[in-house]
Order: structure tokens, then C-alpha cells, then sequence
């Protein structure tokens, strides 16, 4: 019954996390029409999400802690997974940003990637999936699986 209340609050902690996000979003999005400055408003989106996903890496994280052995990092997810999706996540950032004007020109960038990369299912999704790959690269090797590897 512990591990149950505890998974519920859990969720629910998530749930008033996600809805608060949205709310702050909407005021963002206000404040930018008001003052025609849209970089607070993109770089909560680029940075919520990627809390949201560490938050829900957290039992991960939770379960190798009380294990014995050393830490390490999958540098293999965290390389192949992690820096693709920081990429398009702080894309949004570098559209904002005067460093757009010389991305664009040297990488020619065409509108269907732009539409893509500032798509803001895809910067949740991005970010979402690169913070619970932050979190749940840490983990606890034995000297048996340290070894091996």
C-alpha cells in the first residue's frame, strides 16, 4: 500500500507539474504578444520539458541508489539519444536568437526543417525525451558488470 500511495502522489505531483506548465505557457505567450519579446517565452519551452522528463526518470534514478557499486554514465544513450534531441530542442532558442541569421545561411536551412525543428510537438517531445535519457543514463555498475564492459 506504500509503494501504491507513493506512486500516486508521484503522478499527481507530475500531473499539477504539467498543468502549471501549461498555465505559465499561455502567460508566456501573452507576455511575448505584449512585448514583442519572444525569448522567455522559448526558453521555457525549451527548458520545461526536459524537466518533466528528468521528474519522471526519478524512479529510475531512485532504484540504483540504494545498489552497491560505482557510477557510471551511458554515454552510448546519452550520445545517441540525448545530443540529437538537445539539438532540436535548443533550436527554438537559436531561431530567437541573431545567431539564426548565420545558422540559416551556412547550414541553408530549408522551411520544411525550420517547420519541423520549431514545431512545438516536437520540442515537447525532444525535451521530454532527452531529460528522462539524462536521468536514467545514471546508473550503478558491480565490479562484475564494470568488468565486463
Amino acid at each position: 500500500m506504500k509503494k501504491f500511495l507513493s506512486y500516486l502522489f508521484y503522478t499527481l505531483f507530475i500531473v499539477v507539474l504539467i498543468y502549471w506548465g501549461f498555465e505559465h505557457i499561455q502567460y508566456l505567450s501573452t507576455q511575448a504578444r505584449r512585448t514583442f519579446d519572444q525569448f522567455p517565452l522559448y526558453a521555457f519551452m525549451a527548458l520545461y520539458p526536459i524537466a518533466v522528463g528528468a521528474i519522471t526518470g526519478i524512479p529510475h534514478l531512485v532504484s540504483h541508489i540504494n545498489q552497491e557499486g560505482k557510477w557510471s554514465v551511458d554515454w552510448y544513450r546519452v550520445l545517441g539519444i540525448g545530443a540529437p534531441t538537445l539539438c532540436i530542442n535548443f533550436s527554438i532558442l537559436f531561431s530567437s536568437t541573431f545567431v539564426s541569421k548565420y545558422l540559416s545561411k551556412w547550414y541553408n536551412l530549408t522551411n520544411d526543417w525550420y517547420k519541423f525543428i520549431s514545431d512545438k510537438q516536437v520540442l515537447t517531445l525532444s525535451g521530454f525525451i532527452l531529460g528522462y535519457i539524462l536521468l536514467t543514463s545514471l546508473q550503478r555498475l558491480s565490479e562484475n558488470n564494470h568488468k565486463k564492459s
